[in-house]
């Protein structure tokens, strides 16, 4: 098609006036090596009946980013090479594949779309988006995952720059079948950046992630996730899960979303491992929960292998439901953590093993950690607070005689009061030391 590009418009925003396509043995559009691309108003049904490559096969051309490719997958929409790409107001339903499938593409916005009901195997999905550059728009558009193994996938593993902006869109139902897993799986690796920003959409009954965000290579990475309903229903699922590795950076914001849920897994767990830097904030989250079975409400680690840093900010979060694990979980177990803890209300059950974990759990591992104005309700199976510094260093602002005294010294309460040093387990005593470090990346 070239540069002078190619256009459907149809009649205003009337669904399929744009014209109807059905039925198609591939693809329905198949644009490669094009720039200026406009569909609107289209309505796909069964447009790419048969798969193309196997998507069972990782290094297949229906595999995997980090081992294959997408160039050979069947979808409603294939994009090859395209810059410039407008997709508004489409309604694809049923397929055997992918809903959009998309490579080495620049510049895509997706608006007021449907996708239901396309594939039905590992690796396939809604949207399966590779290699992704420039500004990539999802708004008002829903994405059934009942199918397929993601809603939604979009992976960079290059030198892409990306800008991600995700606003009113519902990703959901990939529990409906037994490949599934995540609602909006995002992966960046390589020598790229990515900004990624997720507000005011739902992430509702997906099986194992509602957003899972995974960063490698020396990537530099931020997401704000902000304003967001989070929920398995009654299946299992993490709410958000985000990590780092090798030398990548990653900042990040959860703030101000209207609830985060979990099932059978952790509310919020953010991770840095090898070398990776993570740093950022889960603050004013009214409704964190762990709806049943095992889960801590927020969960940071440092791990792996090397020597990784995490900085968070944990404050004024309401989190509920923890009836096995902890409500805040921070644990380093390699290089070192530093966490500012304000403001928490932590609500868990007497099954629970505690309310707050600060642990460092290896040789030369540190946690630095200041813990100030929180009220656990409930002292749990281990105690309110646990703090474990056995083989690594528990250090505590402002640290006056021992954990207890420090806790309560800081305005911290059990169910409003003070905490009873028999409420406080500690295995290896906390200590002072340097001051916990800040977080100082910019808000939303």
């Amino acid at each position: 098609m070239g540069a002078g590009g190619f256009t459907v418009t149809g009649t205003g925003s009337t669904a399929a006036s744009g014209g109807l396509i059905q039925n198609q043995t591939d693809r329905g559009f198949d644009i490669q090596n094009a720039t200026n691309i406009s569909l609107n108003n289209v309505q796909l049904n069964n447009a790419g009946s048969t798969n193309g490559a196997d998507p069972t096969n990782a290094s297949s051309g229906a595999g995997d980013p980090a081992t294959g490719t997408n160039l050979d997958a069947h979808a409603a929409i294939h994009l090859n090479g395209v810059t410039d790409v407008t997709l508004n107001n489409l309604d694809i339903d049923n397929g055997a594949q992918n809903g959009i499938n998309a490579n080495t593409t620049t510049n895509l916005s997706i608006s007021n779309t449907t996708i239901d009901n396309v594939g039905n195997q590992v690796r396939e999905a809604g949207l399966n988006l590779f290699g992704i550059n420039g500004a990539l728009t999802i708004s008002n558009s829903n994405i059934d995952g009942g199918t397929v193994e993601r809603a939604a996938l979009i992976a960079n593993y290059g030198s892409e720059t990306l800008t991600l902006n995700v606003t009113n869109s519902t990703f959901r139902d990939t529990q409906d079948t037994g490949v599934g897993a995540d609602g909006l799986e995002l992966r960046t690796y390589g020598t790229g950046t990515a900004d990624i920003n997720i507000t005011g959409s739902s992430f509702l009954r997906n099986r194992t992630n509602g957003i899972q965000l995974n960063t490698g290579g020396s990537v530099q990475a931020r997401i704000d996730i902000t304003g967001n309903i989070i929920d398995p229903d009654t299946g299992i699922g993490i709410g958000v899960n985000i990590g780092v590795e090798d030398t990548a950076t990653l900042d990040f914001n959860i703030i101000n979303n209207t609830r985060i849920y979990s099932r059978g897994g952790s509310a919020v767990v953010g991770a840095a491992f090898d070398n990776g830097i993570l740093e950022g904030r889960v603050n004013n989250n009214p409704d964190i929960q762990v709806l049943s079975g095992s889960g801590n409400g927020i969960d940071f680690a440092t791990d792996g292998s090397g020597s990784p840093r995490a900085i968070v900010e944990i404050d004024g979060n309401v989190i509920n439901g923890i009836a096995n694990d902890y409500g805040i979980d921070l644990g380093a177990r390699r290089g070192r953590l530093d966490a500012t803890v304000n403001g928490n209300d932590i609500n868990i059950l007497s099954s629970a093993v505690g309310g707050l974990f600060l642990g460092a759990n290896n040789a030369g591992v540190e946690l630095r950690a200041n813990v100030t104005s929180n009220d656990i309700d409930e002292v749990g199976a281990f105690g309110a607070v646990v703090v474990d510094s056995s083989s690594g260093s528990v250090i505590l602002d402002g640290f006056m005689t021992d954990s207890a005294t420090t806790l309560n010294g800081n305005g911290n309460t059990l169910g409003g009061g003070a905490i009873p040093g028999a409420a406080v387990l500690v295995n290896g005593a906390a200590g002072a030391g340097g001051a916990t470090e800040a977080v100082d990346i910019t808000l939303p």
